[in-house]
């Protein structure tokens, strides 16, 4: 069950902090709206160039001190269904009483972290996935190219895993953990009244038709119809890729689903959000 608890800031915006356990294990989840980038002189909240961004670099001591954050982990996010770890990530500098770790030569959809360390991420409104089963902890975007390798519906896979969640589940089993163990979760999705509310009239290319004819056959709880319409649910995906995985303890939370990928067209840079997540010692 998640609690949350509101940390005043001094620009008087509330940020919202999600306890998330994860069976015997935990992580605080941070989320810093967009909103609260322009009030911090930033236009928005992106990590790429972090250095070499004064603005960002002038405002992130100040979060890293109000969630005593020691050891920030900051991966270059692509959905790319991989997993990497910490140790991967050796460009390490300080800001203000945390010491940061980037590689920008490694791009990955999910960090593993230790007990104490902070992933931190910029997304547009993806979900989050967490894992964890015995000390082994995973926190990791959740895109739908991150779900679904974009190749897969026309026979050409890109990747080794077709999902993050395959990925996920592998990094476990590495660790002598099968998925009967893993407890996993899928934080702030589209919530599917959403879509059913979307009354737009849509086109279909080849490349839509072929995805959806995939997911039918693979997720079919995950096709929204809706007025002649056809969306895909991608909570559902995640939910029964993790089912057919073998995960027996898997659950979705919909709490703050304005900040999940909508089907508008406003400006993305706008509307980054900053994901901070903490395992607990």
């Amino acid at each position: 069950m998640l609690s949350d608890i509101v940390l005043n800031t001094e620009g008087g915006c509330p940020v919202l902090t999600y306890e998330v356990p994860i069976g015997s294990l935990c992580a605080d989840v941070t989320i810093y709206e967009s909103s609260e980038a322009s009030w911090r002189g930033l236009k928005n909240w992106s990590l790429s160039n972090l250095q070499k961004n004064p603005a960002l670099t002038k405002a992130l001591p100040h979060i890293f001190s109000l969630l005593n954050i020691r050891d920030v982990f900051v991966p270059r996010v692509l959905s790319n269904g991989t997993i990497t770890s910490g140790s991967h990530l050796t460009d390490c500098f300080s800001l203000g009483t945390a010491r940061v770790y980037q590689n920008q030569k490694v791009a990955a959809d999910g960090l593993i972290l230790a007990p104490g360390q902070t992933l931190m991420m910029s997304t547009t409104g993806c979900p989050l996935i967490i894992a964890g089963a015995g000390a082994h902890f995973i926190v990791a975007h959740a895109g739908r190219h991150s779900l679904i390798d974009p190749g897969v519906p026309n026979g050409k896979p890109t990747r080794e895993h077709t999902s993050v969640v395959d990925a996920i589940v592998s990094s476990f089993w590495d660790q002598g953990i099968p998925p009967s163990k893993i407890v996993m979760t899928l934080l702030f999705p589209t919530p599917r009244i959403q879509f059913e509310r979307d009354g737009k009239n849509r086109t279909y290319s080849a490349k839509d038709m072929a995805l959806i004819a995939y997911a039918h056959t693979h997720w079919k709880d995950s096709i929204v119809e809706k007025d002649g319409n056809v969306f895909l649910d991608m909570e559902m995906v995640f939910l029964e890729q993790a089912i057919q995985a073998g995960v027996l303890c898997v659950s979705s939370m919909l709490q703050m689903p304005h900040l999940a990928r909508t089907e508008d067209k406003k400006n993305k840079c706008e509307r980054r959000h900053l994901v901070v997540v903490k395992r607990k010692e």
